[in-house]
């Protein structure tokens, strides 16, 4: 097998890079042929790379044995995917009236219910909708475990009403999403199972209006629970593209997570010889 034919970067979502170069030279044994690599995630058209640097390679008795191949994929993967995400804006969100479609009219109903808890836009503004905007304040944590990989995102939530020079802010608060994944294999790509997610709202400053707290609120913990599931989702959906040989099929890939790292162990089989 010519490991030269490894196919070295992999594009995700149209917007980010993964480079996966070699890191040192490949090294034979007995058992096996094993060569690092680094699996930076980075932003497409940024050409800067990360400060994080890659882990060490698993011990080769890590190995599973059974199968053809065995990748393992560090935490620095999906760290520098969290760093490149978001000092991008990758993780910003934001709904109002005009991001909703025409068939999603309980996303609207709940928008007009929230903004009909505010007395300012009731009375004065009442048809106006609520917009919010949610974006990453700071680097997601990211750790795996066997567990799987457990992910921390941090925001500031905007709430306003109107658009464009005609919007009026109404209060800003924090938010948190902490979420608990797992992952399978998809064709060529790794794809993230979210087994469990938890959304918080906190911190309300720069008060312009006295709304009903309590009620107002809880319905806007809901829009800002909705907006992050919708993100993650979108995220999850896209899957990380792994590294491979061209017209080769996985067979029977089996995923296993340590503390630090994610196993992909797997047989192979060239497309031509079906």
């Amino acid at each position: 097998m010519d490991l030269a034919l490894f196919l070295v970067h992999s594009v995700m979502d149209d917007l980010f890079k993964v480079d996966y170069s070699p890191l040192s030279k490949v090294s034979v044994s007995e058992r096996s042929i094993e060569a690092g690599h680094r699996g930076e995630v980075s932003w497409k058209s940024d050409s800067s790379r990360s400060n994080l640097k890659p882990d060490d390679l698993p011990r080769e008795d890590q190995d599973d044995e059974n199968k053809m191949f065995n990748l393992w994929l560090e935490e620095y993967v999906a760290k520098t995917f969290a760093e490149s995400a978001h000092s991008h804006d990758y993780l910003k969100a934001r709904i109002a009236e005009d991001t909703i479609s025409e068939q999603d009219q309980r996303e609207k109903l709940r928008l007009s219910y929230a903004s009909s808890l505010i007395p300012e836009l009731s009375s004065n503004s009442p048809d106006s909708y609520l917009q919010v905007e949610v974006s990453s304040n700071k680097v997601p944590d990211v750790e795996i475990s066997e567990e799987g990989v457990r992910i921390q995102l941090h925001g500031d939530v905007q709430v306003s009403s109107g658009s464009g020079s005609n919007s009026q802010q109404l209060f800003k608060l924090k938010t948190s999403v902490k979420l608990l994944a797992r992952a399978h294999v998809e064709g060529n790509s790794l794809v993230p199972d979210i087994l469990s997610y938890d959304v918080e709202t906190r911190d309300l400053t720069q008060m312009q209006i006295n709304p009903k707290e309590a009620d107002a609120l809880k319905f806007t913990h809901m829009i800002v629970r909705e907006i992050a599931v919708k993100q993650i989702d979108k995220i999850a959906r896209r899957g990380l593209p792994l590294m491979s040989l061209p017209d080769l099929r996985l067979i029977d890939p089996a995923i296993r997570f340590t503390n630090g790292s994610v196993n992909l162990a797997t047989d192979a089989q060239y497309k031509d010889f079906d």
